[in-house]
């Protein structure tokens, strides 16, 4: 849905929601930084609060984060 008129800046915006999301072939995910670690960890925990995690491609799903956002998730492993 655009909106061309919003109260707070930016004024021109684009909303996608989750069913247009999730209808995608393709869902990419980007996370950075040691803010964004428990809502990885959770999202791929399942946590289905979070709206990472409920966003799924019909094709795919991918996750890109660093070393920081990735901090707390159960199996990260990083070679040195």
């Amino acid at each position: 849905m655009g909106l061309s008129d919003a109260p707070h800046p930016p004024a021109e915006r684009l909303t996608i929601t989750m069913p247009m999301i999730n209808r995608s072939r393709s869902v990419w995910v980007i996370a950075s930084g040691d803010a964004k670690a428990d809502a990885v960890a959770d999202s791929l925990d399942g946590y289905t609060a979070l709206p990472a995690a409920r966003a799924r491609g019909t094709q795919q799903t991918l996750w890109f984060v660093d070393r920081e956002a990735a901090s707390k998730l159960h199996t990260y492993r990083c070679p040195a």
